[in-house]
């Protein structure tokens, strides 16, 4: 064996970083960080995969853990399954002397608030926003605003989330006051209290998200994508759709010196970064980035479509850093279009014959993959977020006009099932 790779918190993304760990022929040692593993993660970590499973009880014994109690072989990279373990990964790299992102700024990566705070401070444009621990301090901004920044729907989530959990649309006090006092009254999706949450002035546009590998400040693009949201009434916004586009679209939009800069300001100078960026009438406007790989990802529909996937360049890089100039993404065309569709249960029901659903979905022409998370005979919830999707699936095809013809015909396939 070469050494060992260091997964924290190794779910969801964490499961596909130890695959690829084992196809390189490297041993797997798993810190899990969680007292317990969040429940919609559980059934995403595959113990066969490490060779070791440890456990951190308290992040103080990080140092500990990594210099005395990891038996596997020498640690080569450190990676985070999840965005909840994204703080304790820088540590872990700093500690064994690993280039990483300064862990004494984690939290311009990880809290939405200091992150756009960073992106105003180095005169990127933001929306307006406040770090607020209730309502009535939400209502006091409001009040306020004599310079008519804030429009409607006000936008309220968690500071530390992921994906679009507890994220949420307010077109009224009414509706801010029940979105608001819910999240703080509960817990994040990794088990965190929400004492505080993030409330913002919508920004309409088109969203998209770029995803780079970082090398000592430099930044390289490895896919580009188009987001397709839904509102969900009385919730949120819920993923339908994400069509890859050329990576050149990125520059030719405006939107990839934006990101380069905003990376620099939340000192992203090393690892893979996931950003969501909206591009309005005024020019783009950051979502959000988290320092990590994107959740969910393909990599060989990415391979196909791009030359190269993010998940197998952080590896690339983290091994051996002269391998960033190495990277090579067909940037002015894909090889092949593709399409990544989340599965929307428009209300709770029970699935109904699942196995003809998987069939009929995969006579697709353009089905690359499906994955669903349901059984059979299962009563299953409305989607209201990513943790209630029932299942993936990724269309890829030569032709465009296929991808949307069976995108529509899935689409319909859903009413018949669930």
């Amino acid at each position: 064996m070469k050494g060992t790779i260091l997964i924290i918190d190794p779910v969801l993304t964490g499961t596909k970083i130890a695959q690829e760990a084992k196809r390189r022929g490297f041993n797997t040692t798993a810190v899990i960080a969680w007292r317990e593993i969040p429940s919609f993660a559980k059934n995403t970590f595959s113990r066969e995969l490490y060779d070791e499973v440890l456990e951190l009880e308290d992040a103080d014994d990080l140092g500990e853990l990594i210099s005395s109690k990891v038996k596997s072989g020498k640690i080569r990279a450190v990676f985070p399954g999840t965005e909840s373990a994204v703080e304790l990964a820088e540590r872990a790299r700093a500690l064994l002397g690993f280039k990483t992102n300064n862990p004494g700024s984690t939290q311009l990566r990880r809290n939405k608030y200091r992150m756009h705070m960073a992106l105003r401070k180095s005169g990127l444009r933001i929306p307006a926003q406040i770090e607020a621990s209730s309502f009535e301090e939400i209502l006091g901004w409001i009040e306020k605003d004599s310079g008519n920044e804030i429009s409607w729907p006000v936008v309220v989530k968690p500071l530390q989330s992921a994906g679009t959990d507890g994220l949420s649309f307010s077109s009224d006090l009414g509706e801010l006051r029940r979105h608001a006092e819910s999240i703080l009254a509960s817990r994040d999706m990794f088990g965190n209290p929400n004492t505080k949450i993030l409330a913002q002035s919508f920004v309409p546009g088109t969203e998209y998200v770029v995803n780079t590998i970082s090398s000592d400040g430099r930044h390289r693009i490895t896919d580009f994508w188009r987001y397709t949201k839904r509102t969900v009434p009385g919730a949120g916004m819920i993923y339908d759709r994400q069509d890859l586009l050329p990576v050149s679209d990125c520059s030719r939009l405006g939107i990839q010196d934006y990101v380069f800069r905003a990376l620099d300001s939340l000192e992203v100078r090393f690892g893979p970064a996931h950003s969501e960026v909206m591009m309005t009438g005024n020019g783009p406007v950051l979502i959000e980035t988290a320092s990590r790989i994107q959740g969910g990802i393909n990599t060989e529909l990415l391979d196909a479509c791009t030359g190269t996937n993010q998940l197998s360049a952080a590896f690339d890089v983290a091994l051996n850093e002269s391998a960033f100039d190495g990277i090579r993404v067909n940037e002015a065309k894909l090889n092949s279009h593709a399409c990544w569709i989340n599965l929307i249960c428009g209300e709770s029901a029970r699935v109904r014959k699942l196995s003809d659903f998987q069939e009929k979905i995969r006579a697709l022409k353009s089905c690359f993959s499906l994955y669903v998370s349901v059984k059979e005979g299962q009563l299953i919830p409305k989607t209201i977020d990513l943790m209630s999707c029932p299942g993936v699936v990724f269309l890829m095809h030569d032709n465009p006009g296929q991808i949307e013809d069976d995108y529509l015909a899935l689409r319909k396939l859903e009413k018949e099932h669930y």
